[in-house]
């Protein structure tokens, strides 16, 4: 007898980049409709995905996110160039990304992020350089939900 599995058992099972390639490769109509939950387009979470999977692997293999140009460039809604240079490939556009991930879950995204990286910030203040991570004056501001 042949078992049919609801997808999201499937997806459990999942790495980020096939998470990733598995959006990539759904209907327009369907990436729409999973897209509109992110308050974004298809195209924007694509990229987003895309660079997340980037992201994730530096972290899981130790990698340096600080003094580092990201070759995955994510595709931001306008307004982000109010804050930063659109076409920098800087941690601080990486983690705007992430924020972006978190629309529906504003108050996790402030206590479980940006406290903690306030924190790592202030407390590294003597050699941590915010040029180098691109981060705009009102960075706080610009990253909290």
């Amino acid at each position: 007898m042949e078992a049919k599995l609801p997808i999201w058992v499937a997806t459990e099972l999942f790495t980020m980049g096939m998470i990733s390639l598995f959006f990539a490769d759904l209907k327009i109509t369907d990436k729409k409709i999973i897209a509109n939950e992110f308050n974004t387009d298809y195209v924007h979470l694509e990229s987003w995905l895309h660079c997340l999977t980037v992201l994730r692997n530096i972290c899981a293999h130790y990698g340096r996110l600080y003094n580092v140009n990201y070759h995955q460039n994510p595709k931001l809604p306008r307004i982000y160039a109010n804050y930063a240079d659109a076409n920098e490939r800087s941690l601080f556009k990486q983690l705007y990304m992430l924020k972006m991930l978190y629309v529906n879950f504003p108050n996790e995204w402030n206590d479980l992020f940006i406290y903690p990286f306030t924190d790592l910030v202030v407390k590294n203040k003597n050699w941590l350089d915010s040029k180098i991570i691109r981060l705009p004056i009102n960075w706080e501001c610009v990253l909290k939900w």
